[in-house]
């Protein structure tokens, strides 16, 4: 068999080295070998960009599996990893569409045949990645609680957290089929911040699964909502230690948020203090903050900052300019939601029949400073 000259990229994953021109010759007459028989990872600027299978290995596939198409899965998941297949004279090359995460193993299969199995090298010298927050931060819950946020200080690996996060009762018994199973995941654009939904299907009344399995919370019992210190970030570091939220369930919210019982606070004009804002209620941490809107009596938006305060359920709002003696505008949007999932246009879990439906994108109060 002829001989490849050629790098195995897998051997120097992590340098990023400026060779001189002579210690690359040298080095790629070193790297001179057999083709490997094994796949392996090829690594780019420091993430590992293609997988790289030598056609010999084609050759042990049995004849049924022959012409099925190859497909990547990270090891024990069956979700393929997307991605296209380079087909060169003496090898096969996988080209991920998102880099291959750090410290994880990956199959590659033929059909139902396993080809070959590889690993992607970890990284060193990091800081390991901590859980920042758990909203709804309250200690008591509605017992038709809609979802959990969940915010990492670093990009998490996605694709993998119903295997992390589990929800115990007090009898600290895992309790099954709790979380709605999305893929893919809902992370926000940054892969910090996970939305974990409990399972629609068990809260809304009369449907299948909530006559089969019942509520996923129930009113006067404790829950402990766990998460994995197993759970490794996109750079296949582990989190530095287990997250836990215990809390008590209570009766079911079945209001939506109503903004004319919504107590303001008002500044004095000429001022830079803030508008208090107070719906009675604790609200969906992100939406409370992007569904506000202020506007002065030009229709001109105010600008400013929001700040959640006494767990989600008070936002102030810190104007960048004074207050002037004038009347204002508070604008809500209707997508504003409850922790019940109740929005400012109807309820989560409604009456079809009986319960009415709004029509509104937003919703308005006026309001007036005063010196």
């Amino acid at each position: 068999m002829g001989k490849i000259c050629k790098l195995n990229a897998s051997e120097y994953a992590g340098f990023d080295i400026m060779f001189s021109l002579a210690f690359f010759l040298l080095l790629s007459l070193v790297a001179c070998r057999k083709a490997p028989q094994s796949a392996s990872i090829y690594v780019q600027n420091g993430k590992a960009t293609e997988i790289w299978v030598p056609s010999a290995l084609l050759t042990n596939v049995p004849d049924s599996d022959r012409e099925s198409k190859m497909s990547v899965h990270l090891l024990g998941h069956s979700a393929e990893v997307l991605g296209d297949f380079i087909d060169e004279r003496n090898k096969i090359r996988f080209r991920p569409v998102i880099a291959l995460t750090p410290g994880m193993d990956y199959t590659i299969m033929q059909g139902v045949f396993l080809i070959g199995k590889v690993h992607v090298p970890g990284l060193s010298g990091l800081k390991a990645p901590k859980i920042v927050a758990i909203y709804p931060q309250l200690d008591t819950l509605p017992e038709n609680l809609l979802k959990f946020y969940i915010h990492f200080s670093e990009p998490m690996q996605s694709g993998v957290s119903l295997s992390h996060i589990h929800l115990l009762n007090e009898g600290q018994d895992t309790l099954e089929r709790i979380f709605l199973d999305l893929q893919p995941e809902l992370w926000d654009s940054t892969g910090h911040i996970l939305t974990i939904w409990l399972d629609p299907g068990r809260i809304k009344r009369d449907l299948v699964l909530n006559r089969s399995l019942g509520n996923p919370l129930l009113q006067g019992h404790r829950y402990q909502l766990e998460i994995s210190d197993n759970w490794k970030d996109s750079r296949g570091i582990k989190l530095n230690r287990a997250g836990v939220k215990g809390f008590y369930v209570a009766r079911s919210d079945t209001k939506i948020p109503y903004l004319a019982n919504w107590t303001l606070q008002l500044p004095a004009a000429g001022t830079k203090a803030p508008l208090t804002i107070d719906p009675g209620e604790a609200l969906d941490h992100y939406l409370f903050q992007e569904a506000i809107t202020i506007t002065d009596e030009m229709g001109k938006a105010v600008s400013g900052k929001f700040l959640l305060r006494n767990q989600d359920k008070t936002l102030l709002f810190l104007p960048d300019a004074v207050w002037r003696t004038q009347n204002y505008t508070l604008g809500v949007s209707a997508i504003l939601e409850d922790l019940s999932g109740n929005n400012m246009n109807r309820l989560f879990d409604r009456d079809l029949k009986k319960d009415k439906k709004g029509s509104n994108d937003f919703y308005y109060r006026n309001f007036s400073i005063r010196r």
